[in-house]
């Protein structure tokens, strides 16, 4: 052949190092150029060949195999950097012999033109279905609210204290709830040797959407900086940057823990007592990174704030009878006396009141007042009573037949007079007092 062509090491130091970093040396396998052997000098593939470099000697075609993940660089922004060889470590030498035998040759410097590229981490990270649901008062029991101590620290913000719970700490939790479900891909350089996977929390927006029962709004607070704790800090009232709630991440798991120190307001409705409300969307994220063996990162953020939610602890209320009666005598006469009538006070608005033609006046000819026929027992929660009305009572007709009758034999039927409940007139529906109010 006249043109032959060789690999020649100029320099057995390559500049390449496997993962582990343990650095590599060139050598030439069969001393005549046709094999070129990256040796690992020492860690775990001590003398094993992380890379291979061929030359057809005829033909000058190179093939190059890979057989260890190398050593990119430990900057976590550049997953897919690549490497090549130490300049002036390896030369491609090509001779030439013509018909007398009489030679001349060439090296050139290839070492930049063999490169490794890295094969960075990926990082799928998606919502796991679950979620961090706490029960305001955890009475859904139907026991009574009360407070456990915290475990979350919260720092320097102190936590609020429940007023209208029993004790001091949280007054509602959920513990280690894996909110996000992470796949990595680590490739070649596997994972790092410690902290492959890390989780924290991020605010991605400190308006929570969130207020205490007062109104008050909350905003969220990376308390360390850290993302290890979000704390949701009152901004006025009487809980004034006092934490409504806390939420903390282990870092290494990824498992979610969230406090709740003070009742929050859910809404306005009274037909929704035990409703909840979450975050803000985009308020607040988990992130995952993983780190790969030569240190590239990969990161993904997920939006968590709708799967931390807050139910609301509404009210409770037993009312039963008394035991007392609205016991009336008619006429009055048990103490043996004529019936009279009494100016009447009950206002019947457009039903006139009867007046029995028996009893001497005009007015009730009996009557019972301020009895209390129902006791109510009221359990007002976490959110505590209503700054005002926060117990009201009001008939209601729930069957317009009384089952009563006048004298004559005339019914009397139940009206509700105001539409409110306030007043309930019997009125009689036939006879001679048709229309007027019997009671």
């Amino acid at each position: 052949g006249s043109t032959a062509y060789k690999l020649t090491v100029t320099n057995a130091v390559s500049g390449l190092f496997v993962t582990d970093g343990s650095a590599i040396s060139l050598v030439d396998v069969n001393g005549d150029g046709s094999v070129i052997v990256g040796v690992v000098q020492a860690g775990s593939f001590a003398n094993q060949a992380a890379f291979a470099i061929s030359i057809n000697g005829t033909t000058g075609a190179v093939t190059v195999e890979q057989y260890l993940s190398l050593h990119q660089d430990s900057a976590s922004n550049t997953p897919d950097d690549g490497v090549s060889l130490n300049a002036n470590s390896l030369a491609l030498t090509v001779t030439i012999t013509d018909g007398d035998g009489d030679k001349a040759s060439t090296p050139v410097d290839v070492s930049g033109k063999i490169t490794f590229d890295d094969d960075g981490p990926k990082l799928t990270a998606v919502l796991s279905g679950t979620t961090a649901a706490l029960d305001e008062g955890n009475t859904d029991a139907g026991s009574p609210p009360t407070s456990t101590a915290a475990t979350i620290n919260t720092g320097a913000i102190a936590k609020g204290d429940d007023p209208d719970v029993t004790g001091t700490g949280y007054i509602a939790h959920a513990v280690d709830v894996s909110l996000v479900t992470a796949t990595p891909q680590f490739g070649a350089d596997g994972p790092a040797a410690s902290d492959a996977t890390a989780y924290k929390l991020t605010v991605t927006n400190a308006v929570s959407g969130l207020f205490v029962t007062d109104g008050s709004a909350i905003s969220l607070v990376d308390v360390n900086g850290d993302g290890s704790v979000i704390v949701g800090v009152v901004q006025a009232g009487s809980f004034a940057n006092q934490a409504a709630f806390a939420i903390s991440i282990n870092g290494t798991t990824g498992a979610v823990t969230v406090e709740q120190y003070l009742s929050l307001h859910q809404d306005s409705a009274s037909n929704t007592p035990d409703d909840g409300v979450s975050l803000n969307a985009n308020s607040l994220a988990l992130t995952v990174t993983i780190t790969d063996g030569d240190g590239d990162k990969a990161s993904t953020p997920v939006d968590v704030s709708g799967k931390i939610t807050f139910d609301d602890d509404g009210p409770k209320l037993t009312a039963v009878l008394s035991g007392t009666t609205a016991a009336l005598d008619e006429g009055n006469t048990d103490a043996g006396s004529p019936p009279t009538s009494t100016a009447a006070t009950i206002n019947t608005g457009a039903i006139a009141k009867g007046d029995d033609p028996d009893v001497t006046g005009t007015g009730y000819i009996a009557h019972a007042v301020d009895v209390a026929l129902v006791t109510a027992t009221p359990q007002f929660g976490a959110d505590g009573p209503a700054a005002a009305g926060s117990t009201a009572y009001k008939l209601t007709v729930t069957n317009a037949v009384s089952g009563l009758f006048v004298t004559d034999g005339s019914a009397i039927s139940l009206v509700d007079v105001n539409g409110d409940g306030s007043v309930i007139v019997g009125v009689v529906q036939a006879g001679s007092f048709a229309n007027q109010a019997a009671f």
